[in-house]
Formats: structure tokens, C-alpha cells, sequence
């Protein structure tokens, strides 16, 4: 839970424009980024089975392009790069 409670704070703490980018090494780690900003980034976080919303969830963030991944001239000249994933969100 303390990545989930970093980044909604980092994202309250930004200024509308203003872009969070966040480096994952390990594919749990970046699972549990790539949902945050997921959910950030939705209007209604509701399950699909009620037919209104009533969780007044609003939208803070927009996704900035995919997941970027290192070159592999890059994983050449630093293989620990190699698991490495840059997400990135911009708060609306």
C-alpha cells in the first residue's frame, strides 16, 4: 500500500500540467503504477455491475504515451537496465 499512498500524494502535490514520472524495476512493482494510474485516470471507479455511479470518483490524471522500455543498445551497455519501465502521468 505505500506505493499507491506515494504516488496519489505526488499527484495531489503537482500543479495541473505538471507530469509524474515513475522508473519500476520489477514486474510487480510496475503492475501495481500502470492500476494506480489507471484508476487516477478514470471518471467512475465503480463496479460495472451498478448501473449509476455513486463512488464520485473524478478523473486526476492523464496518461503521457505508453510504457517506455530501454533500447536494446541500452540493455547492451547496462544490462540491469533490462527490466526497467518509465510510466508517466500529467494531472488535469
Amino acid at each position: 500500500g505505500v506505493l499507491e499512498r506515494t504516488i496519489a500524494v505526488a499527484v495531489k502535490h503537482l500543479k495541473k500540467g505538471g507530469r509524474l514520472g515513475i522508473i519500476s524495476f520489477h514486474s510487480l512493482e510496475d503492475r501495481i503504477i500502470k492500476n494506480t494510474f489507471r484508476d487516477m485516470s478514470k471518471d467512475c471507479i465503480c463496479p460495472s455491475e451498478i448501473p449509476i455511479c455513486i463512488c464520485n470518483h473524478r478523473r486526476q490524471v492523464r496518461s503521457v504515451g505508453k510504457a517506455i522500455r530501454p533500447s536494446l543498445q541500452e540493455v547492451k551497455e547496462n544490462p540491469r537496465a533490462r527490466s526497467a519501465v518509465l510510466r508517466v502521468v500529467e494531472k488535469v
